[in-house]
């Protein structure tokens, strides 16, 4: 017989040993028909007994007000205890380790806040494409809490053109392709949040040799006693290659608005101003007259349109310059 036949399907029911429930609910008429009913996973059909129950309640809530948590009928305080047994048989576990708790969107929400920790190669969140919103929005406002963009970090699954459900090898070819990421924590920002994300396309360890090679080129010593090459030579001898996606930049935009700018915002400035030949000046210390006759040179040996000064900005010690007046 056609598993998909409406004859296979009424064979089942006939054969049901739990038909008999079916009169235990209110099946909607719509339209001056019986409904076939099968979104229970969203809305259940109410129960018959649903009404008396209710109005149990109400009377308990009238006669007790918040004295109902200890003497109601069925006492609100330990409401939960009462499914425990016959949810455990359910669940196939024991009682003490099934507990009733509130709708779906708001377990996910305290599922995820307790549980869901972004960092190293565990960013993403994967789910089915177009999820029950309310629950969507749950697994998009934790990616938020957390400092990540859902556009990148929720993974949505869906079925293939002209297919209703899901394939398993869909998922983790999913899996597969997000796994190998990285969080980048912001070090400026009390709690850390997740400024960038590198996705891991090789990891390196580098020899001694390696090390003093790196170190000679970029400080032009391989002295320990250089404050760059021993902060270098502390932070081990694993390299990590791959692209990185920035999500933020940081306090820089907030503290510094009239000022900071991006690399892209940078060139478009220069292309408004009509500049084609620039002289750029990086500095981390405030400009001094010394600086200030550098670029002069420069721009008149250059014959540039003008100066760009970068000031490379970090976190102020007391005591430093402030960064407005750097800036």
């Amino acid at each position: 017989m056609n598993v998909l036949s409406k004859a296979y399907a009424q064979e089942l029911d006939a054969n049901d040993s739990l038909a008999h429930f079916r009169n235990e609910f209110h099946l909607p008429v719509i339209g001056g028909k019986q409904t076939l009913y099968f979104t229970g996973n969203s809305l259940g059909l109410m129960p018959k007994l649903a009404e008396k129950y209710l109005e149990q309640e109400l009377e308990d809530w009238k006669n007790w007000g918040v004295e109902g948590h200890f003497h109601a009928r069925r006492p609100w305080m330990p409401y939960h205890e009462f499914f425990s047994e016959s949810l455990s048989k359910l669940v196939g576990a024991k009682p003490e380790e099934v507990v009733v708790m509130g709708s779906l969107t708001n377990n996910l929400h305290l599922l995820m806040v307790s549980f869901f920790r972004p960092e190293g190669k565990r960013t993403k969140i994967l789910c089915e494409a177009k999820a029950f919103p309310s629950d969507q929005y749950a697994l998009a406002s934790q990616l938020r809490y957390h400092g990540l963009d859902p556009k990148e970090h929720l993974i949505e699954v869906g079925p293939r053109e002209g297919e209703h459900h899901i394939h398993k090898e869909d998922f983790m070819a999913a899996i597969d392709t997000h796994g190998e990421e990285i969080a980048l924590k912001d070090p400026n920002i009390e709690g850390n949040p997740v400024i960038a994300i590198q996705r891991v396309d090789n990891v390196e360890k580098l020899s001694d040799e390696d090390i003093n090679i790196i170190v000679t080129n970029v400080f032009g010593t391989d002295d320990d006693n250089h404050p760059g090459v021993k902060t270098f030579k502390e932070q081990g001898r694993y390299i990590i290659s791959g692209s990185i996606e920035v999500l933020n930049y940081s306090y820089f935009p907030s503290d510094f608005p009239d000022t900071f700018a991006t690399a892209p915002q940078i060139r478009e400035m220069l292309t408004k101003a009509g500049w084609s030949k620039t002289v750029a000046f990086q500095t981390r210390n405030p400009m001094h007259r010394a600086h200030e006759e550098l670029c002069k040179m420069a721009v008149d040996r250059l014959e540039a349109d003008g100066v760009l000064i970068d000031m490379t900005l970090g976190k102020l010690k007391e005591g430093d310059i402030p960064g407005d007046v750097r800036d």
